[in-house]
């Protein structure tokens, strides 16, 4: 016997929907589809603007990264193809903001002794913490799972992100 109050069960539209999931409304995905650790609505995790770094080295950044001036694939701060990462980018920035500082090292592609991190040189240029090796925090929408998720830039373009999505996280978020 069916009740009279609920959808009819044999219905097209209660067939697709699981009984006892609810769609969830910042990412419209249902809540099985959804992981526990990570945030799924905008700047969930993020820290509040301006607590970064400081503004006019993030839009340089975001600049830079738009612009045709770098190319990007490294997985570290530059490869020996000439290829960066964005965290290299913003080596390459404090380098250009500061006359006598030396290239990155073409063997290892290092800059002022660190391959992967920021060195504590420019997190200090860029009013970042010390303990920001690896960027900025920033929340990106994935393109698999339509989450947003908050990393640091350099994890988030290990994940997939494109520069112009780093780009526009660091002008709305930083």
């Amino acid at each position: 016997m069916r009740s009279l109050d609920g959808p009819d069960p044999l219905t097209p539209e209660s067939r697709n929907e699981r009984p006892g999931l609810h769609r969830h409304p910042a990412t419209e995905l249902l809540p099985a589809m959804r992981s526990l650790t990570c945030a799924s609505v905008r700047n969930s995790g993020v820290p509040d603007k301006g607590t970064q770094m400081h503004l006019a080295i993030a839009l340089k950044w975001a600049d830079a990264l738009e612009s045709d001036r770098f190319k990007r694939g490294a997985r570290r701060l530059k490869d020996a193809a000439g290829r960066y990462s964005a965290l290299g980018v913003l080596c390459e920035l404090h380098r250009d903001a500061s006359p006598g500082m030396p290239e990155m090292a073409a063997h290892g592609a290092s800059y002022l002794g660190e391959s992967m991190l920021v060195p504590r040189i420019v997190l200090e240029w860029a009013g970042m913490s010390l303990m920001d090796g690896q960027g900025p925090c920033v929340a990106i929408k994935s393109r698999l799972t339509r989450q947003w998720r908050a990393y640091a830039v350099n994890v988030h373009e290990l994940v997939g992100a494109t520069w112009q999505d780093l780009a526009r996280a660091l002008r709305a978020q930083i």
